[in-house]
């Protein structure tokens, strides 16, 4: 159970008990990490187009770096992010960066014959959203230097 204390406007203090845990850390941080860069990433490209082009290309060749660090599909993972972001910084078009939509499954019975009844989990959302803020940062850092 989850105890929180707020005050209200006259002072007085509440105390509300939830059993609603709070989010689990690592997976919800990560996502609103990589939330937060594409949004700075977003507000940049409206105030200044020329330096957003500037941030992505280095985030590219961050993120490139990064994959030539790495082994099967988080170098392939790493890869195709530097090339989305390679396309982005030459059309200025953040739309590029959008989560690829899986294909349709099929639905029931035969999705879990056709899934042979196992369970696949894709790892590794940390590392990226790492590897992403450090290349958003470098970024920044490089192209402040150069306006």
């Amino acid at each position: 159970m989850v105890t929180s204390t707020t005050a209200s406007s006259t002072g007085a203090v509440q105390r509300r008990d939830s059993s609603i845990p709070p989010p689990a850390g690592a997976a919800s941080s990560s996502i609103s990490q990589q939330g937060s860069i594409f949004s700075q990433l977003q507000q940049l490209s409206q105030q200044d187009p020329t330096r957003f082009k500037q941030v992505m290309s280095e985030m590219a060749k961050e993120i490139r770096t990064d994959a030539s660090k790495q082994t099967g599909a988080a170098a392939d993972r790493l890869s195709q992010m530097a090339s989305r972001m390679d396309q982005v910084a030459s059309s200025g078009d953040m739309s590029q960066l959008a989560p690829r939509q899986p294909p349709a499954a099929p639905q029931g019975a035969a999705a879990y014959q056709g899934a042979g009844g196992q369970h696949h989990h894709h790892h590794g959302g940390d590392a990226m959203a790492s590897d992403l803020q450090q290349a958003f940062e470098s970024a920044m850092s490089a192209t402040s230097a150069s306006v």
